[in-house]
């Protein structure tokens, strides 16, 4: 990634709590991007490592500007929500990395409806 080709963009990550898209908010911080991390909650969780709060730090500390946006992307008007306070912030987007995704570690077969249709809707649409 070249620094120059982001410094300045507003990036927006999708799923960026933990893991690629905690990687991805970093890097592109570390080129001068202002970085929007998205996920589902701020808080403690139960799933693993790492929150938006964390992840904000993250960036600042490496010469970005973070920005952190509770949003629950399988829910529209939480996706508009997060879009207008965005916007409201830095006037526009540039990237969007749509790292979020749900997934089980159960077969399908073992799935109930609502994971179905949860991993379903998040990851296909």
């Amino acid at each position: 990634m070249s620094a120059l080709k982001f410094a300045g963009k507003v990036c927006v990550i999708g799923g960026a709590s933990r893991g690629i898209g905690q990687g991805f908010a970093v890097r592109f911080a570390k080129t001068g991007a202002k970085v929007c991390v998205l996920g589902r909650s701020d808080g403690q969780i139960v799933t693993g490592p790492g929150t938006l709060s964390n992840v904000v730090a993250q960036i600042d500390s490496v010469g970005g500007k973070g920005l952190a946006v509770q949003c629950d992307l399988s829910k529209p008007e939480q996706v508009r929500a997060a879009v207008r306070k965005i916007v409201a912030a830095h006037g526009r987007i540039d990237v969007l990395v749509n790292n979020a995704s749900a997934h089980y570690t159960a077969g399908v077969e073992a799935l109930d409806e609502k994971r179905f249709d949860l991993m379903n809707h998040l990851n296909l649409r």
